[in-house]
């Protein structure tokens, strides 16, 4: 059965769902990434865009501007950051946080591009169905025309081949039977101190709460840490799906990760 639209009900937030990409040098995509937004069946008065750029020296500037220019229906707020980064203390995804006015909260890289119009509805489901559901995502997938290594990161659930063992979407990829699946919608899971399984990242929607819990925004995988020591749930959502078009060669893919030091 098709998900119906979530109404706005709060009078606590001016808005449902805060969407903040945190972004460098972001041109190959960034169009792309927005253009899946908007075409959302989810009314465009219910969220915000907030698109924090550190400092792009490719044409990343001007094609938001005349996004901006072109949507002026939809509440969409561009910002420096002076930092660069996207991840970590004080980066660009904290600094949308703390200027962001929605419930919740709605983490989108510049290479995540949303498959289907439904997918907000579907991902904001378990959040409305669940008060313990603390935190909402996203699968991947491939298109039939990427080439082997864009196939290999959608089909695992994640990019790098050596986390697929602490990767939440990869483990529910490869082993559905081992979660609990509730209404056939979403499968649940609490993170254990002892051994978490990470997620949090290439579309994943937070309560804001979540962020009053454990603190800043800093990268998926010490959210998730801070997720399991106070006990908060993730729901992986069923049929929701991410194409992550990150960089097409393992080079590329390594090039990343070193700007992150790992």
């Amino acid at each position: 059965p098709e998900t119906k639209n979530i109404s706005m009900k709060t009078k606590k937030y001016s808005k449902k769902v805060s969407i903040i990409l945190a972004i460098y040098n972001a041109d190959r995509t960034i169009q792309e990434c927005l253009d899946a937004v908007i075409v959302q069946d989810f009314p465009k008065k219910y969220y915000e865009i907030i698109i924090v750029d550190g400092g792009s020296n490719d044409k990343t500037i001007p094609i938001i501007k005349e996004f901006i220019k072109k949507n002026k229906d939809i509440e969409i707020k561009l910002m420096h950051n002076p930092y660069k980064l996207s991840e970590g203390v004080g980066m660009g995804k904290d600094q949308g946080v703390a200027v962001s006015k929605g419930e919740f909260i709605l983490f989108l890289d510049h290479d995540n591009i949303i498959f289907e119009k439904d997918w907000m509805n579907k991902m904001l489901f378990p959040l409305k169905d669940n008060k313990e559901v603390m935190a909402s995502q996203s699968f991947l997938n491939f298109r039939e025309n990427d080439p082997n290594f864009l196939k290999y990161v959608n089909a695992a659930g994640v990019e790098d081949a050596f986390a697929i063992p602490y990767s939440l979407v990869a483990q529910i990829t490869i082993h559905p039977e081992r979660f609990r699946l509730i209404k056939d919608k979403y499968y649940l899971y609490t993170p254990k101190v002892e051994h978490v399984l990470y997620g949090g990242a290439n579309g994943c929607i937070f309560r804001r709460e979540v962020f009053h819990k454990i603190g800043s925004y800093t990268r998926d995988v010490n959210v998730s840490a801070s997720m399991a020591e106070h006990n908060l749930s993730f729901a992986v959502v069923k049929g929701a799906f991410i194409h992550h078009k990150t960089g097409s060669s393992f080079l590329t893919f390594l090039k990343k990760k070193a700007t992150y030091f790992y």
